[in-house]
């Protein structure tokens, strides 16, 4: 007697790339339009306002479109502590690689076009006209909030929805180029491409995504830190050629183990069980609401602190 055949279950359903790209492209029009106008009117608050709405909120939304469960599809379900720490290990050790990349670029733009070197010194701006309150807030918007909003929305949604269309490689360099794009800074578009790819890779070995939030957040925490303390340093001009080469190989010294260490412990993808969507209209609602009374908070304290438009002056 032959035995029943057991049917394949369909594929659970999810965002494909052309959704998520589609989402990328207005996500990043916002963050550009309505981004820019909350930073204007706060730096830090603006910051806050457009990681979460910008990037995390329709990254968060779109999935919500198709599963009850985001935060599991996303890969945002309960961290793994031990894989946590190694992910901030491999964002501090790679710095060298990442910043060696952008002041070897910068060096090359400040020696022909210096005019276009300093518009696109981006921490600069970014610091320049906040104090106090105002630049520990920028501070925690930059090592907290960004990694957040941002790796949620590339390695979260566009970086698995590209693998479902493309290998896992090229999902993983197309989303580093994104990402690296996104930041408006040509300057820094090979140093982020490199941080992007090393990113997707901790996502596509440990399937989560704190990983990849807690070596961005170590990236942006270190070069954060250094610029403080490099802000009243005398400038001796551009570095060696000898002293590029030796970070460069130091940052590979330390971020190769650590990235064997990870590789060691990748998890294969598990088959997800379909899960009803969410009702999205009550959960749009609340995201909008939420931006709208965030957005009249921000104006409301940069009013009462009279810190409104200071970016600007």
């Amino acid at each position: 007697m032959d035995t029943p055949s057991v049917p394949t279950p369909a594929p659970s359903p999810a965002p494909t790339a052309g959704m998520a790209l589609a989402l990328l492209a207005s996500a990043t029009i916002a963050a550009i339009v309505l981004g820019s106008i909350m930073q204007w009117v706060s730096l830090p608050l603006g910051l806050l306002w457009t990681e979460a709405f910008a990037f995390f909120a329709p990254a968060w939304l779109l999935v919500c479109a198709f599963r009850s469960d985001p935060a599991n599809w996303l890969g945002l379900s309960r961290p793994r502590f031990g894989l946590v720490a190694l992910g901030f290990l491999v964002g501090l050790a790679n710095y060298p690689i990442a910043g060696t990349l952008e002041v070897v670029v910068r060096t090359w733009v400040e020696a022909r076009w210096p005019a276009i070197a300093k518009f696109f010194d981006l921490a600069a701006h970014a610091f320049a006209n906040v104090h106090g309150w105002q630049k520990a807030l920028t501070f925690v918007a930059v090592v907290l909030a960004a990694p957040a909003g941002e790796e949620t929305m590339f390695r979260g949604l566009v970086q698995p929805s590209l693998a479902r269309a493309l290998r896992p490689a090229w999902a993983i360099v197309i989303t580093g180029a994104l990402f690296s794009l996104i930041h408006f800074d040509p300057i820094g578009f090979f140093a982020r491409m490199e941080l992007g790819i090393v990113f997707g890779l901790l996502v596509l070995w440990t399937r989560s995504l704190w990983v990849s939030m807690a070596a961005h957040a170590a990236n942006n925490l270190f070069a954060t830190c250094l610029y403080f303390l490099a802000g009243d340093a005398k400038d001796d001009g551009p570095p060696e050629k000898l002293q590029l080469l030796g970070l460069l190989a130091l940052g590979m010294v330390l971020t190769a183990p650590l990235l064997a260490a990870v590789w060691r412990l990748r998890r294969e993808p598990e088959p997800q069980p379909w899960a009803p969507p969410v009702n999205l209209v009550r959960e749009l609602r609340l995201w909008v609401a939420a931006a709208i009374v965030t957005a009249v908070l921000s104006v409301a304290i940069a009013i009462a602190t009279g810190s409104l438009g200071q970016i600007a002056r």
